[in-house]
């Protein structure tokens, strides 16, 4: 059989995350000699990690200063508030996930040799800027100033469209911070038609109440009926969010700036943005610029909850960042493995829209809005209820269905995995090993692979020779990089790197950045850059030129070659949506902002790399997975409830303790060091150490079962300040050459 080669290649730049303290901070906690409360004082007295805990919980900040500033013994009498340290302690010294200033970004390049040297701490870039819903609450109370209100431009709805003799929108209502959607309709009128002709381009309440004052409209009554179109959200502001482009903050002090008689309203942002400035200038601050700024803000007379006031990115200087290039070579050499080890999964849910479709129109092309309209169209997604306060849409919603029983798709390459871990558990090995032959039966086929891709990887050093984890590979390769390029010029230029790439392989048709707010605090990690030519604004505002904004009723949908076809009637040309970035989606969206989503999926792959079958989660114990010199899959261990509660009868004595873990380790090759990983969550367990297994037994003892992970990161490691040494994730993006 003729070999397939392998297309993709590698960028020279790839994204470094890395935790704030070293892993030299963890270790000593679990090497300590020093009594509870000692210990966890000399954590607490570091004053960037203190710092990290403020934005992430001002509440336990405060009790953390009040419980040290009292000198207890132990610092809450339970030892949550212990636990709840030592784990924020942990995070801050093991997990290279950004958040807040716990972990931070870089980026570097690819060389002969790794050399990764970081900067002093105090050199780091941070950015501060405030929570989106805060934001959202800031545009909404400049939005009540009628002299303000009066000077803007309004625009019709992102989401209005026309059925028959109808304008249906999506409204929402903010119900304790939290939007709730409704679909609401208003009766075609020639006023409306001319209102929103008028307001395309936008114009002011004044402007589009002149457009419609005739012999039986007074301007009393044109303006009142304008006034009616915005409380009912068929116009909106220009004073809405956006997701993409330059920051909410400066873009609301810029508008309001340029206004008539604002210099009153402006000032109060302008000294909301001071604060934000003083705190940027240092790592470690005291919680005193903060308070100061809630002070600013309770003067606005803005209701906002301390916990959801701030976010912050880390972005880490280095004074080297070069990644071996063999790493590079090595993930090019093992994704041909990976992507057998990958079938494509067909996306059942654009599945159920083509079959429905079809049935319904056949070969035709249809406006999007209509076929998703749940009354006049098929909806999306088939068979499945919508939540609706709408009167009209009461009669004809399905009723939801609830499927309790768990369906387990197995296939060829299910079975050889399994196969393999049955022959590891006879031999009682610790490692099984991918070999080429091993799937040399099974066809290698490229078109279904996304055009690009990011590499989720670890660079280790195991026997003083640098090893590569691959954890997989997803589709889209700008997802898990857009929300930080803004912070960092090198990152932001590879980052238009990989979406120029995506658009140059696709020259027949336009790539288009779906750009949607579906919750305020979302905007948090949607927010991104400008990163493509065109966007289709739904429910967010763009601030791209109306010339390059695609609206939903520009946006035509057919089936052609069992293949869903996006189309722009403007442009004439076919439309690829990209939500450049790592929201989860499908949790509760609009239908028209998922199923865009959606069609990235269509016919491709969405993520690459190796998976445990669902039946080998009733093992005790996964081996290690390694191809070659890669490590595909890291040994796992699961406890389950009996396991828990037998460790638990030993809680408080270290003697019995220490002896039944070291018992369990023996009979499964459990190493001093593992994880306890929960969803994205990882926390750093030392089996030796009597305070740690308490830590594990706290975070478990009311579940099932849970699942630990060996932690590599034993040895030396290539990221370092002198005598510290760091963990890491290095992002690294393959492209389909050929293309």
């Amino acid at each position: 059989m003729k070999k397939s080669k392998n297309p993709y290649y590698f960028l020279e730049n790839y994204c470094l995350r890395t935790p704030a303290l070293p892993i030299n901070f963890c270790k000593n906690i679990f090497s300590a000699e020093k009594n509870r409360f000692e210990l966890l004082k000399n954590i607490w007295e570091n004053e960037v990690f203190k710092e990290a805990v403020f934005l992430a919980s001002p509440y336990l900040h405060q009790e953390l200063c009040t419980s040290f500033k009292e000198s207890m013994v132990s610092i809450s009498k339970k030892g949550e508030l212990d636990y709840t340290l030592l784990k924020y302690a942990i995070r801050t010294a093991t997990r290279c996930t950004p958040f807040g200033l716990f972990a931070g970004v870089s980026t570097g390049n690819f060389n002969k040799t790794s050399q990764i040297e970081l900067k002093a701490i105090e050199h780091y870039k941070r950015i501060t800027k405030y929570d989106t819903n805060y934001i959202a609450s800031l545009y909404n109370h400049f939005l009540t100033n009628p002299m303000l209100k009066k000077q803007l431009l309004f625009f019709p709805n992102s989401t209005l469209y026309k059925v028959a003799n109808q304008y249906r929108t999506i409204e929402y209502q903010l119900e304790r911070a939290k939007r709730s959607y409704s679909i609401e309709a208003v009766e075609n009128t020639p006023y409306i038609e001319k209102v929103l002709k008028e307001a395309k381009k936008g114009k002011t309440i004044h402007q589009l109440a002149n457009e419609i004052i005739a012999d039986d409209v007074s301007i009393e009554d044109a303006n009142e009926f304008i006034e009616s179109l915005i409380e009912n959200q068929i116009l909106v502001s220009e004073l809405e969010l956006n997701v993409t482009g330059s920051d909410s903050l400066n873009l609301l002090i810029k508008k309001i700036g340029s206004l008539k008689n604002t210099k009153q309203s402006n000032s109060p942002l302008k000294l909301l943005q001071n604060h934000l400035t003083v705190i940027d200038k240092k790592i470690g601050n005291t919680s005193i610029p903060y308070h100061n700024c809630f002070t600013s803000m309770k003067e606005l007379g803005i209701p906002f909850e301390e916990k959801y006031v701030f976010q912050t990115d880390l972005f880490v200087k280095t004074s080297t960042n070069t990644l071996a290039i063999k790493h590079g070579y090595t993930l090019k050499k093992v994704l041909p493995l990976l992507n057998k080890l990958s079938p494509l999964t067909p996306n059942k849910k654009l599945e159920q829209f083509k079959k429905a479709f079809l049935e319904r129109y056949e070969t035709r092309e249809m406006p999007l809005v209509h076929v998703l309209d749940i009354e006049l169209g098929i909806g999306y997604i088939q068979h499945q209820a919508v939540s609706d306060t709408t009167p009209f849409l009461e009669d004809i919603l399905p009723p939801n269905k609830v499927n309790t029983e768990e369906t387990i798709v197995w296939n060829e390459i299910d079975t050889i995995i399994y196969k393999k871990l049955l022959d590891t558990e006879k031999n009682n090995q610790f490692i099984i090993e991918f070999k080429d032959t091993d799937l040399e039966h099974i066809e290698l086929d490229w078109k279904h692979v996304p055009d690009t891709l990011s590499a989720f990887t670890e660079v280790l050093k195991i026997d003083y020779q640098e090893r590569l984890v691959v954890n997989g590979l997803s589709a889209n390769a700008g997802n898990l990089l857009a929300r930080f390029s803004y912070g960092d010029a090198q990152l932001l230029e590879h980052l238009k790197q990989i979406t120029n790439l995506e658009q140059q392989m696709q020259p027949d048709k336009i790539i288009a950045e779906i750009a949607h707010l579906p919750e305020a605090r979302t905007g948090n990690v949607l927010k991104r850059p400008h990163l493509r030519e065109y966007e289709i604004p739904y429910l967010a505002k763009s601030t791209l030129p109306l010339s390059q904004q695609i609206t939903i009723n520009d946006l035509w949908v057919s089936i052609q070659n069992n293949r869903i076809i996006l189309t722009s009637k403007r442009l004439n040309k076919e439309i690829l949506p990209r939500l450049t970035n790592a929201h989860n989606y499908e949790s509760k969206a609009l239908p028209i902002y998922h199923f865009l989503c959606d069609l990235q999926s269509q016919n491709k792959k969405t993520y690459l790399g190796f998976s445990w079958p669902r039946l080998a989660d009733d093992h005790p114990f996964l081996p290690r997975v390694v191809y070659k010199e890669t490590i595909l899959s890291k040994a796992k261990w699961h406890l389950r409830t009996l396991e828990i509660k037998a460790l638990m009868a030993h809680y408080d004595n270290e003697v019995l303790l220490l002896s039944a873990i070291e018992k369990w380790r023996k009979l499964f090759q459990v190493p001093k060091y593992v994880q306890l990983v929960e969803g994205d969550n990882a926390l750093l367990i030392d089996l030796e150490h009597f305070y740690s297994i308490q830590l594990l037994l706290a975070s478990i003892k009311n579940k099932k079962q849970c699942v630990l992970e060996e932690f590599l990161f034993t040895e030396d490691t290539i990221v370092n300040r002198k005598s510290e040494r760091f963990t890491n994730e290095c992002i690294i993006t393959l492209y389909n050459q050929e293309k």
